[in-house]
């Protein structure tokens, strides 16, 4: 488990990021568009803690870049993504 200001450091180097995260205003789009851009190619996310946590948009854009995502829990129902299949 890593503190917010660790996670900047680590995300470079991350394959396998599981997020289980309460929903709180520090945790709202944690992982946003800069964050994301931060993993490696090829890496997997495991959402299962609140949708709230996760840039929508910027995961949607960058999905050329990952492997595989499974997503428990979505802030909005209407996710529309092309070229990849996302679990939820």
């Amino acid at each position: 488990m890593l503190s917010i200001d660790q996670l900047d450091k680590v995300l470079p180097d991350t394959e396998l990021l599981v997020m289980s995260l309460p929903g709180t205003p520090e945790t709202e789009g944690i992982l946003s568009r800069e964050r994301v851009a931060l993993l490696p190619e090829g890496a997997y996310i495991v959402n299962v803690g609140r949708g709230s946590a996760i840039d929508y948009d910027a995961l949607t854009e960058s999905l050329n870049n990952m492997w595989w995502i499974r997503i428990r829990v979505i802030r909005n129902e209407k996710i529309c993504i092309s070229k990849r299949t996302v679990y939820m």
